[in-house]
């Protein structure tokens, strides 16, 4: 049961890493298509979304290998600058608590 959650966890941060280049070609065809309201541009915009979910797809597997898109995502979520800010307020709190 653990490994399936795990596999689950995996997948879902596998699906997040796999959106970015994805939607990032949906935006560059998007402009490709404002620009050519026709169906090249249609063209365009379908070929730069299915480029970018391919490289994606490829970016998200390559890490899940290396190192696990949970620890992928951590990385880069995490905000280590701020980390001291809360330590340094805790215990500003806790000396005029005392």
């Amino acid at each position: 049961m653990f490994k399936f959650i795990s596999f689950l966890v995996e997948f879902i941060n596998w699906i997040r890493i796999v959106s970015s280049p994805t939607l990032i070609g949906l935006f560059v065809g998007g402009v490709f298509y404002y620009f050519f309201q026709n169906p090249t541009g249609k063209i365009l915009w379908v070929s730069c979304a299915i480029i970018g979910c391919i490289l994606g797809i490829i970016w998200a597997s390559r890490i899940w290998r290396k190192q696990g898109t949970t620890t992928f995502l951590s990385k880069i979520i995490a905000t280590p600058d701020l980390d001291h800010i809360d330590q340094k307020d805790s215990r500003e709190n806790m000396e005029k608590l005392l």
